[in-house]
């Protein structure tokens, strides 16, 4: 015959127990919530963030109120970068006289890996090494390649994961510059 086990816990240090356990529950999927709650939008506000290209040249996104931006968050490593880069190019080349503005932001690979990719797909627009990423953390950027787009008001427009095409960017940017 089987016999149940009786609990060393007393019936009150027992309710204690799941009381707390529960509490402890509850702040944990409190705390999960407020930090989903911090993700970016379409339609918030850019953060301003203060960075060193490869050249020395500043940037900090907020002197450029009233261009359009466009932030690539990317790899050296990435088909997708390698292939849509030109794409880039050719669209900073076509618009920067009306006010594009195009960075290329890197966290991952050595100075000469970027410096590199640089040469090879001709980059005319800054290229920023992202140590510690720094920037790619206030975009909540979790892959690359990532393509934020930014109006001249310095709000979120776009946020494009994977690679970009000269027919999106139209779509996405031409009443800001065609």
């Amino acid at each position: 015959m089987f016999q149940a086990k009786q609990s060393n816990f007393p019936s009150a240090s027992r309710k204690s127990f799941l009381l707390f356990l529960f509490m402890l529950l509850t702040l944990l999927i409190a705390c999960e919530q407020k930090e989903a709650g911090k993700s970016l939008q379409i339609g918030d506000q850019a953060p301003d963030f203060s960075i060193t290209d490869m050249n020395g040249q500043h940037i900090q996104l907020q002197q450029w109120a009233g261009s359009l931006v466009i932030l690539r968050f990317w790899s050296t490593d990435c088909k997708y970068c390698r292939a849509d880069t030109p794409v880039f190019n050719e669209y900073f080349n076509r618009y920067r006289e009306k006010g594009l503005k195009v960075v290329y932001i890197n966290s991952g690979a050595s100075s000469q890996e970027v410096t590199e990719f640089v040469r090879e797909l001709e980059i005319p627009f800054p290229v920023v090494m992202d140590q510690g990423r720094l920037v790619a953390q206030l975009f909540r950027v979790q892959a690359v390649p990532q393509t934020i787009i930014i109006d001249p008001d310095q709000k979120i427009i776009a946020a494009i994961l994977g690679g970009v095409g000269k027919a999106e960017l139209d779509e996405l940017t031409g009443k800001y510059i065609l």
